[in-house]
């Protein structure tokens, strides 16, 4: 394990030798990417495209961006994705990125503005996917500023676009941050750099059909799925957070078990969670996880909380069985026949910094005689 992360933080200093290779014995993918998201745990299936991977039955490459021109690749995409792919070259020539730079994606040709105002064309056609070339190190802050100006301006009328936006940079970051665990800090930093850890894509690597696809089967389609799930009368929309059974008759002293129903969480780097069981222990828990008062789980908004959600949010994807989806709650032996004690349990997901939802459920237990 070290020792693959290792050999990435070298690759990573020395670019001429990182730079992503099409195919060929030493491809990046197969012969570092891929080794060391399989040492972390992960999928290849699901984590390898984001970085420029792909699996052609055989053997893993490093895609170009000349893959992404029309017609390249034999994936097709449905309806939703070519919207998307348009919203994507849409944005990529669009006037707020002039003074940074702009993408045609027909012909993979990046177009700067030179001295004198002069517009300068370059070829990166034959370049990875995954990491673009070292020079355009020298764009990012200006391209992270004119991205940031677009989506403010543009993200109301393409909400895809943004959605897409965010799982890409999840997955990505995700797969990242797995993956440079085991490195000393120096290191770190190069190979989080290297792959754009924390940054906005470019735009070669969102009109990558392969990642488009994979958006499509794994959010949109299960958007979908859950709304029709809906209409049939599920107890759980699909869309938020729900506890079940939602009635529970129990005697004093009872264990009772309560499950957790919430969609699956695309995108979602980090949950916040908590839970308040009045009158009740929450033995499958910590307590770090429990709100004794009710005051913070109970209530929508978390403005008052003590710790604020970002402060106390766990990695989803290094935090064992978390976010949980159940509760084994032990009724107070004093309670008496006849109270409602309240249930109520708290989600606040993040994507990077942003929070991307906040939700809240709740039931009473009755208490029987």
């Amino acid at each position: 394990m070290r020792a693959i992360l290792t050999v990435l933080a070298i690759l990573c200093a020395s670019t001429p030798l990182f730079e992503a290779r099409a195919q060929g014995s030493d491809d990046v993918c197969s012969s570092l990417l891929v080794p060391a998201i399989q040492q972390v745990g992960l999928e290849p299936v699901m984590s390898a495209g984001v970085l420029g991977c792909t699996y052609d039955g055989s053997a893993w490459s490093m895609r170009t961006v000349m893959d992404t021109q029309p017609g390249a690749n034999p994936r097709v995409l449905d309806e939703r994705g070519v919207h998307i792919q348009s919203l994507i070259d849409t944005m990529g020539m669009d006037a707020v990125f002039t003074n940074t730079l702009r993408f045609d994606r027909s012909t993979s040709t990046i177009y700067t503005v030179g001295a004198g105002g002069n517009i300068n064309s370059s070829s990166i056609a034959n370049e990875g996917l995954g990491a673009g070339p070292n020079w355009l190190n020298n764009y990012r802050s200006l391209y992270t500023n004119a991205m940031e100006v677009y989506l403010i301006n543009s993200s109301a009328e393409n909400p895809e676009l943004v959605q897409y936006m965010e799982w890409f940079m999840a997955r990505r970051d995700v797969t990242l941050q797995a993956m440079s665990g085991g490195m000393n800090p120096m290191s770190e930093t190069a190979f989080l750099s290297n792959w754009g850890f924390q940054q906005f894509p470019w735009f070669w690597q969102m009109a990558d059909p392969i990642a488009i696809g994979s958006f499509v089967e794994e959010v949109l389609q299960t958007t979908s799925t859950d709304s029709e799930d809906s209409t049939a009368g599920e107890q759980n929309d699909g869309s938020s957070l729900a506890l079940s059974p939602s009635e529970i008759i129990a005697q004093p002293g009872d264990v009772v078990l309560v499950e957790i129903e919430f969609p699956r969480l695309q995108g979602i780097h980090s949950v916040a969670f908590m839970v308040y069981g009045e009158r009740m222990w929450v033995n499958n828990l910590p307590m770090a996880y429990v709100d004794t008062e009710g005051s913070f789980a109970c209530s929508e908004g978390h403005a008052g909380d003590i710790v604020p959600p970002d402060q106390r949010a766990l990695d989803v994807l290094t935090t064992p069985d978390y976010p949980p989806t159940f509760l084994e709650l032990e009724i107070d032996p004093s309670a008496r026949p006849g109270d409602r004690l309240s249930l109520c349990v708290e989600m606040i997901g993040f994507s990077l910094d942003q929070e991307v939802f906040a939700w809240n459920a709740r039931i009473d237990i009755e208490v029987a005689g």
